[in-house]
């Protein structure tokens, strides 16, 4: 419905059982929000494809965690949402990853991590300011553009063979730890 305003935490947790492979896509009217979304809000379900997001307002932690055949996550455009929180996609196949929003700022730890995504793209005007550690650890990315507004990266937030890596911006910190790879 347009009148959406969140879905609590465990929401649609499990909505398919999580070792079945029945597919199906869960898709939001894409002019509703900004929709919250609580903790584990829709994780665990075995078959989810697809997840055709709302205007995002906020993600807790873990929102759409653990979601082992989610291919394709794409955030309605003018979402407000400022962070996309830990773990919030963690253990999700998630190869396509469309129009993150511009008002993210950001992308906290292990957001994105034991993905493997291959192809991203950013909503026009992006103020992503931070990366945090692992944020996209397992991606399968060659080349990578940072964002011109980009300051702060984490450790590992790769942690993958990429082969190349743009800076648009003057990273003004980077927290290395361990191996201290980007």
């Amino acid at each position: 419905p347009a009148h959406l305003a969140s879905i609590g935490s465990y929401g649609f947790l499990n909505v398919g059982d999580i070792y079945e492979s029945k597919v199906f896509k869960l898709t939001f009217n894409r002019e509703a929000g900004p929709v919250e979304f609580g903790q584990y809000a829709a994780s665990d379900n075995g078959g989810l494809t697809e997840l055709l997001l709302p205007k995002v307002g906020s993600m807790s932690d873990n929102c759409f965690s653990n979601n082992s055949y989610l291919e394709l996550v794409d955030f309605a455009l003018g979402s407000t949402v400022e962070k996309i929180a830990y773990w919030s996609f963690t253990n999700c196949r998630v190869y396509k990853l469309y129009n993150i929003p511009a008002s993210v700022k950001v992308i906290d730890e292990y957001a994105f991590a034991s993905c493997g995504i291959k192809e991203i793209t950013w909503e026009e005007g992006t103020q992503l300011h931070t990366l945090g550690a692992s944020a996209f650890s397992s991606a399968q990315f060659t080349t990578f553009v940072f964002p011109e507004t980009l300051e702060i990266v984490g450790p590992g937030v790769f942690n993958t063979n990429i082969q190349e890596i743009t800076l648009n911006s003057v990273i003004k910190s980077t927290v290395a730890s361990g191996g201290g790879s980007i």
